[in-house]
This record gives C-alpha cells, structure tokens and sequence, in this order.
C-alpha cells in the first residue's frame, strides 16, 4: 500500500468516526426544543416588544404569528408600524435576536384594523403548553411523528376569528386535526 492509499484510508477512518460520534452540535439539540420551551418563547416575545423602534409602544400583529420548531427554529411575525399604521414590517425570530424590520407590501382594500391583533392577546408562552396538548394527543393516536414542527396564531379576517393552528397529526390508519381557541385551549380534536 503506498503512501497516497494510506492517506486515503487515514481521512475515510476520521471521517466515519466523526459521524459515528453524532455529527449534532448543541444548538441543532436545542433548537428542536424551542416550541416546547415556554422560557425561550417567552424571552422571544419580551425581547421584540423591548426593540428600540418601538419605545414602550402598544404592538399590533398583522394577520398571523408562525412559530416553527426543528432544525429550523425561529419565529415570524408581521408589526404594524407604531409611528405609521399604514405600514407593516416582518421580523424574524431566531438564534435568540431579532432581525428586521422588513418592509411588507399591503394589497386588497380592506381596512387595517380588520386585519391586525394587539400583541398583548398572543402570548407566546402559550405554545409550549399547546405543543404539550399535542404531543400527548399524538401519541394516543398513535402517531409516528410525536414532535410538531410548526404552530400558527390565525386572524381569520372575514369573521374576525382567533385561533391557533397546529399540524395535522398523522397515523396510519387516520388524520386528525388539532385547533386551539386564542388562549390556548382546545378548540377542536376531529379525525378527517
């Protein structure tokens, strides 16, 4: 065996005993926890309403809040501009900062106030003990998938409705649907 071939097989041993030892990294383990962590949730939405720009003011939410969980953890949420009610920026939640504002283009000619929810009536402490009601419903379903990955506060603008949406949970055999009324309790458990 020459020298190259040693080589070769040197770096293919190192390579599988790393992915051996798990390849995952503290903030990939971290991350997939965060729907169900009421602690960072509720430091998510502390840290937005502490933003510079909006100085101590009353928030308004534009139409929904996603929340999602997994690898790809993070929070998106559309704010009606304090200084100009005309105006919605998006922010994105993730890593623990906020990035933004982005500015969101507004069609259709509904009124604004129809479309918007005062932030203080989404707590986003309440999705960690939502994805508890769900994981539980889960698995006495008897659901593969026992780790949700995003959940939705919803303005139903048209009948002015409130309500969070979770994932629909899969068995084999059925679908179910799991919908939570605006303070987080169940709403509605149905097979499809």
């Amino acid at each position: 065996m020459n020298i190259r071939q040693k080589v070769g097989l040197l770096c293919l041993f190192v390579m599988l005993g790393v992915s051996a030892c798990g390849g995952k990294n503290e903030q990939t383990a971290a991350s997939v926890d965060f729907l169900a962590d009421g602690q960072a949730l509720q430091n998510a939405e502390d840290s937005l309403k502490a933003l510079p720009q909006f100085d101590g003011q009353a928030l308004n939410v534009f139409q929904d809040v996603r929340f999602y969980g997994g690898d790809l953890a993070r929070i998106e949420i559309s704010i009606q501009d304090p200084a100009n009610s005309d105006y919605i920026d998006r922010y994105v939640y993730k890593g623990g900062r906020w990035s933004g504002p982005q500015p969101v283009r507004i069609s259709g000619n509904g009124r604004m106030q129809d479309n918007v929810t005062a932030l203080e009536q989404i707590k986003f402490a309440k999705v960690a003990e939502m994805v508890g009601i769900w994981k539980q419903k889960a698995r006495a379903v008897g659901s593969e998938k026992t780790e949700p990955d995003l959940f939705t506060f919803v303005l139903f603008v048209p009948d002015q409705s409130r309500y969070w949406h979770s994932p629909v949970i899969e068995t084999p055999r059925a679908s179910y649907d799991l919908s939570f009324h605006q303070d987080g309790t169940v709403k509605a458990f149905e097979q499809r």
